[in-house]
């Protein structure tokens, strides 16, 4: 199963680096798309979206993640989280620990 990374240019250029397929973007617009190009892949297993980015597109957002596959987290960029809440517990409510 492949990773796929949806968020800004460092973010997106950071895991690249480290063999993890992305799509920078720019737009709500290409965030949507982008969700629904990997939501579309059969082997993706888990989409990985910046929270600055997953906020401009919510409601796609919220039904992506009522699939079972693939499981979508959201992922500070390169300013931070947007919130106090740690990704091990972001994870933990995804999944139903």
């Amino acid at each position: 199963m492949n990773i796929i990374v949806i968020g800004d240019r460092d973010t997106v250029t950071g895991f690249r680096l480290a063999g993890v397929e992305g799509w920078h973007v720019d737009t709500p617009q290409e965030a949507g798309a982008a969700l629904e190009k990997a939501l579309a892949a059969r082997d993706t297993g888990l989409i990985l979206i910046t929270q600055r980015w997953s906020a401009a597109i919510r409601s796609e957002v919220e039904v992506a993640r009522r699939r079972i596959m693939p499981v979508v987290v959201e992922i500070p960029d390169r300013r931070g989280p947007m919130d106090e809440v740690s990704l091990t517990r972001k994870v933990h409510s995804i999944i139903g620990i």
